[in-house]
Parts: structure tokens; sequence; C-alpha cells
């Protein structure tokens, strides 16, 4: 893998790619084998030990990243940001850019599957039975990402706002919105009476935080991790490629261990 960028890319625009054949488009031989893959920011540790062992695999691709929040990554590509392939950790994401026109129809594949934990200061041993349980609890904030942007603080948001929580109008005065998860694990690692709410990958042997509770995934959408081939990309035949491999028996058993379920 040559580069791994986690800044926020460049938009430029480009000229759209004809689609009349779809089926064709992957079968033809990339004129250029190089791909950039725009990835949500709950991927960073596992996507450049994959990436590495596909490079290794398909020697004459090379591929680039770059890691934001889903909902960023995909407000770039509606503004015809360079991507060629979109690992989104929200389906709603890919579903809108779809009906956009600006993915591939048939390219969208769910690839990993992700849990949210409740996590606090690693000398905290706050404990809970149940996630209700946590309006006797004391603490000072509560740490979400930006629903809006931040997959995993709209699946926070909306296990808080089920019927068998129903605490959000409880703990939102509480609440602190950050821009990504690592803002939220440096924010409870630093403040000792912090709660947050991150991927159970993103707490998986951290040790900068405790995990207090594994939220019920039924209180919230499935957290499902999906592929997205860009209709205007000019390399469709790689992306399709390394879309495979995301999906593979091989690619699943390293998700697993870096905490991902299957």
């Amino acid at each position: 893998m040559k580069h791994i960028f986690t800044f926020c890319i460049s938009i430029v625009l480009l000229s759209g790619c004809s689609m009349s054949d779809e089926e064709q488009l992957f079968e033809k031989p990339a004129e250029q084998n190089k791909i950039l893959v725009a990835a949500d920011s709950s991927l960073t540790d596992v996507l450049p030990e994959l990436i590495s062992r596909f490079e290794e695999q398909q020697p004459t691709i090379s591929v680039d990243i770059i890691f934001a929040s889903s909902g960023q990554l995909a407000g770039n590509i509606q503004q015809g940001a360079p991507v060629d392939l979109f690992l989104s950790a929200n389906k709603e994401w890919t579903d809108t850019l779809e009906k956009e026109g600006l993915i591939v129809k048939k390219s969208q594949e769910s690839f990993a599957h992700n849990r949210l934990v409740l996590i606090s200061h690693p000398t905290n041993k706050l404990q809970l039975s149940n996630l209700k349980d946590l309006q006797q609890k004391s603490f000072e904030k509560l740490v979400l990402g930006d629903p809006v942007n931040v997959t995993a603080g709209d699946y926070a948001q909306k296990a808080f706002q089920s019927s068998e929580i129903n605490l959000w109008d409880k703990l939102k005065n509480k609440t602190i919105d950050v821009k990504d998860i690592a803002d939220i694990i440096n924010h409870v690692n630093e403040h000792k009476r912090a709660l947050g709410v991150v991927y159970a990958s993103d707490a998986y042997e951290n040790e900068q935080v405790n995990i207090v509770h594994e939220i019920d995934k039924t209180l919230h959408p499935p957290i499902i991790y999906e592929t997205g081939i860009t209709s205007y990309s000019t390399n469709h035949h790689d992306a399709k490629v390394l879309t495979d491999f995301l999906s593979s028996k091989q690619a699943a058993k390293t998700f697993k261990e870096y905490g991902f379920v299957e």
C-alpha cells in the first residue's frame, strides 16, 4: 500500500464514464492499476493490514486509502471526489449514493459487521446489566459521535431513543457530540467521569478505555459495512477485485481478529 491519507480529500470534478453496459465494465482490463478507497474511520486499524495482503496477492494493483466518517466521505463523493471504492459503516449512505447514480448498481456488498459498546476511563469499573441502568449511575458526560456524520453516533442515539430504553430525553443534556471515534476515546481517556459509545472494534484490546457494557444489537439498526464502487470511477475492474477480496473468508478472519463480528 503506497499511501494512507487521514485528512479530507480535495474535491475535483470528474467526467462521468458511460454506464450503458455496466456488467461489461467490470470485465474490462483496468486502464490504470491504481485505486483510491474512501473508508470509514472505524476501519483505520484493520484495513491497512488487509490492503497489504491484497497488494501481495495482486501486485499489479496499488491502493491508496483515505479515512473519515461515512457521512463525510459520502458528502465528498456527492461533490465528485476522485474515489473508486467507498467502504461505508452505514448502508443508508451507500443506498443514498446508489439512488443518486453515484454508486454502481449491484456493487453494494456487505463485508463486515460491528457492535456498539459503552466505554469508560480505565480506572472506572462501572458495571451495567442493562443500558437502562445508566440513569441510576453517576457520570458527568456522555460522549457520542455527531449523529449527522458519524454512524456510531447515529446508532447510539437510536439505541437511547428506543422504546425499550427510552433514555434520550434524560441524557441528552449530558451528551457531547464530537467529530469522530478517536475524539470519543481521547475524551473518555482524559476525563475519569466521562462515558462514551464506540464500536466494539475500536475498544477491542484498547488500553485507553474500559468496556462497560455491550449494547444490545436489537436496540439499533444492524451495523453493516458495505462497499460501493463509484459510477464515475475509471477503474471499476480493480475496485471489484478488491471488493471480492474484502468479502472473502480470508478477510473475514482478519476482521474477527480486530473485534468485528461475522
